[in-house]
């Protein structure tokens, strides 16, 4: 008995902190960032190691919604040369996403869900099939970097974003006409908010 009363007495005063701190950051005027921002990434496309850069919008329909448009340089590595040696093959790739999420009350976190379509430009080396189209999309948790002051967001974020890419990407050319720039996604990059 005395655990389940310990228990409660722990969840009654967490509750009573959470409430406190929710009425405290709801009189303190705290300044978001929602203007446009420009972005640089480094991510994984299956085995495509690639770098990016991005343009979001400012978010909309009560901060829950973004719309980024990005685009890169990504490289295939299992690409062959004349010799049969294996060799990176670069291609670049286009996105446009939707992101659906909010800032974590109180903190400078925010997550989100993003989805939508990317288009790979495939190199001659590669497929006689220079573009292919496909989809994008997974889960992101945004750090906002604060000011001094702890009033309002600075104007750097960092994000990291997991999830899935597939297309109908082949490169036909090569022995087994393998796909690339489909399977698991990982991206790391920042947010410049102009």
């Amino acid at each position: 008995m005395r655990t389940v009363h310990s228990i409660m007495m722990g969840l009654g005063v967490s509750a009573g902190l959470t409430f406190v701190r929710t009425s405290h950051a709801d009189q303190v005027p705290y300044a978001g960032n929602d203007t446009l921002s420009l972005g640089f990434s480094l991510h994984r496309f299956q085995d495509n190691f690639g770098l990016g850069a991005a343009v979001g919008s400012p978010t909309f329909a009560g901060d829950r919604l973004r719309l980024t448009l990005g685009g890169g340089v990504a490289w295939y590595p299992y690409a062959t040369n004349a010799q049969g040696e294996q060799e990176w093959a670069d291609h670049g790739h286009v996105r446009l996403v939707f992101e659906g999420g909010m800032r974590a009350p109180g903190s400078p976190i925010r997550l989100y869900g993003f989805g939508g379509p990317i288009v790979y430009v495939v190199p001659d080396r590669l497929s006689d099939t220079r573009m292919s189209f496909g989809g994008i999309g997974g889960f992101g948790f945004e750090y906002y970097f604060m000011t001094r002051g702890g009033d309002h967001d600075g104007p750097v974020s960092y994000f990291l974003e997991v999830g899935g890419v597939g297309s109908g990407a082949k490169a036909d050319k090569l022995a087994g006409k393998p796909t690339f720039g489909s399977g698991f996604l990982i991206t790391v990059g920042f947010h410049w908010y102009l």
